[in-house]
């Protein structure tokens, strides 16, 4: 089955859940309350951080697996099996650390009324309870990732996330809004998808799969899975730290300015991520000349991808955050945006040789890059934010980000795409700043900017794109034509 039919399944099964939280949010809102639905999705956030607890495991997993092709059945089970006794034992050690976390910030860590806080405090143990449940949906989701089972991987993660939506929100209907309630939903949903994963994996690794143990496979999974944990304590202080920084130094106020643009640029990650998910098990099984030949691959789909995208997005950033947010704060947030659109341009080829490391056994190498970026990063982040503000920030992601990809890519030894096409597309959002800060237009004179840099960026995407592509392009050109031909044609 090909790449291009895995990215999208992936692809489907991020989009789906993101739509279907944008509808549900108005709903739980009316619902339960914003301040209610605050404290209830501050207790999912710190779930989904304390989701390191699984040690790496997950993506361990999907990498012994994926690694382990030519291998019998019973070495498969095997891997699984151990991985499930130590998540077991970890995820209940996790739970242990959580819940005195969950204590303390729902104690007085935050601010709520005093009848939301006692409600909040008694269902602390059941937040600590769903830890076990959720890193153990991670390890199984992880297995059949390892196995390619794309498709049955995002139709279950589509289910367990409209569960996860519903079943709570149909709690706080019918049993009533307290917190515990609608926690014990999100439990039960999320426990529902666990089973029906254990379910698929029966299927594809057999029952033996739940009951063996290894102790040498121990030892490999939680080598690779420590290194894992340590990109997945520092990526997100890496990401979102700027925004602490941001508020000591600016205010509040300026944190909202900052974060909605960068939120919104965040969105060109499910694409790398998709892409990433689909050709990571293959490079784990490749050598060295096929893992060189689908890094650069997924490197030329992603410019093919991104560019055009980024490029009309730099154009029309500045209105489009007036007409969103008001003047008051979408003028500031506009050239923040354009910045970070293309710091998150960059950060897409970062994620190539990301996957090339993970896949290739080699977790230790990005979690030593990423250390080593937060000694540079904080010192520039200080000091552009007191010299430039909010933009000095977003340059300071750029160049953040600029580095990540170039110290991951130096690791992997991989190549990206050639030096022309990178410089091509940075003169061209380059160009398209100069004549934003010189012009100052607005809507209509940003749409015309728009639609030249998209052609200009078009262009050049079409040379990247490798020649599958290209060809899957024009045939895809040729049968609209013919469509149109016989349309009109009957008419």
């Amino acid at each position: 089955m090909s790449l291009a039919r895995h990215t999208t399944y992936n692809l489907v099964g991020t989009v789906l859940p993101i739509v279907l939280a944008l509808v549900t949010v108005p709903i739980y809102l009316k619902q339960i309350g914003a301040e209610r639905y605050g404290v209830l999705s501050l207790a999912w956030i710190i779930l989904g951080y304390f989701g390191v607890f699984d040690l790496g495991l997950g993506r361990a997993v999907t990498q012994r697996i994926a690694a382990s092709r030519g291998d019998t059945a019973e070495a498969r089970a095997r891997i699984i099996g151990t991985a499930l006794v130590a998540n077991l034992v970890i995820g209940l050690a996790g739970a242990a650390i959580l819940l005195p976390a969950v204590y303390y910030v729902f104690q007085g860590g935050i601010g709520m009324s005093a009848s939301l806080r006692s409600e909040a405090y008694g269902s602390a143990p059941i937040l600590a309870l769903a830890l076990p449940i959720s890193t153990t949906f991670g390890l199984l989701n992880g297995a059949l990732i390892g196995r390619e089972k794309f498709a049955s991987v995002n139709a279950i993660g589509v289910v367990s996330s409209v569960l996860f939506q519903i079943v709570p929100l149909s709690a706080a209907i019918y049993l009533g809004n307290d917190l515990s309630y609608l926690l014990l939903a999100s439990i039960l949903a999320r426990g529902v998808g666990t089973v029906i994963l254990a379910r698929e994996c029966q299927k594809e690794f057999g029952v033996s799969a739940f009951v063996k143990f290894d102790r040498a496979y121990l030892s490999q999974l939680i080598h690779y899975g420590g290194w894992v944990t340590v990109t997945g304590l520092i990526s997100p202080l890496l990401v979102v730290g700027d925004r602490f920084f941001i508020g000591k130094a600016l205010g509040a106020a300026a944190v909202a300015v900052y974060s909605l643009p960068t939120q919104i640029t965040s969105r060109l990650s499910p694409l790398a991520g998709a892409l990433g998910n689909a050709v990571f098990p293959r490079l784990a099984a490749a050598d060295m000349e096929e893992a060189d030949r689908l890094s650069e691959l997924g490197a030329r789909v992603l410019y093919a991808c991104m560019t055009a995208p980024v490029a009309f997005g730099i154009a029309v950033m500045a209105p489009a955050m007036e007409l969103w947010l008001g003047s008051e704060l979408g003028s500031p947030a506009g050239p923040v945006g354009r910045v970070m659109l293309v710091a998150a341009w960059i950060n897409v080829f970062g994620q190539v040789p990301f996957w090339r490391l993970h896949a290739q056994g080699r977790p230790r190498a990005v979690a030593l890059a990423h250390l080593a970026e937060i000694v540079v990063y904080i010192p520039l982040l200080l000091l552009l934010v007191a010299k430039l503000g909010l933009v000095g920030a977003a340059l300071a992601s750029l160049g953040r980000m600029a580095i990540d990809a170039a110290l991951l890519r130096k690791m992997a030894n991989c190549r990206l795409v050639g030096f022309a096409s990178f410089a091509g597309a940075l003169s061209l959002f380059a160009a398209e700043e100069i004549a934003i800060r010189m012009l100052e237009p607005g809507l209509p004179g940003s749409l015309m900017i728009a639609a030249l840099a998209g052609v200009l960026s078009a262009r050049l995407s079409w040379f990247v794109l490798p020649t599958e592509g290209r060809e899957a392009v024009i045939h895809l050109r040729v049968r609209f034509l013919r469509r149109l031909v016989g349309k009109v044609g009957a008419a």
